[in-house]
């Protein structure tokens, strides 16, 4: 059974870290959710991600190689499409 997650990213330093909270979520596979809020100055970035909890225990085939998956890398709008697709 697939799994919804939610989290909120924030920055104390401002926009710039902010960006960077987020492609680093994004790089773990999180997607942003909607526009960017404030709070007394600071940013704040809604992020969603849809995970399998049993796929991780599932074996993987034998005979294929390992092979690193990297997250491709998407445009704003790409990601909300993505995100909507998934819930």
């Amino acid at each position: 059974m697939k799994k919804k997650l939610y989290k909120v990213v924030g920055s104390a330093t401002g926009l710039k870290g902010l960006e960077e909270a987020v492609m680093e979520k994004m790089a773990e596979g999180w997607q942003p959710i909607g526009g960017l809020a404030f709070n007394q100055g600071y940013p704040y970035q809604a992020m969603g991600k849809v995970v399998d909890p049993e796929a991780r225990y599932k074996p993987a085939p034998s005979d294929k190689k390992e092979q690193e998956i990297k997250p491709k890398s998407l445009s704003a709008n790409e990601a909300n499409r993505k995100l909507d697709n998934l819930t």
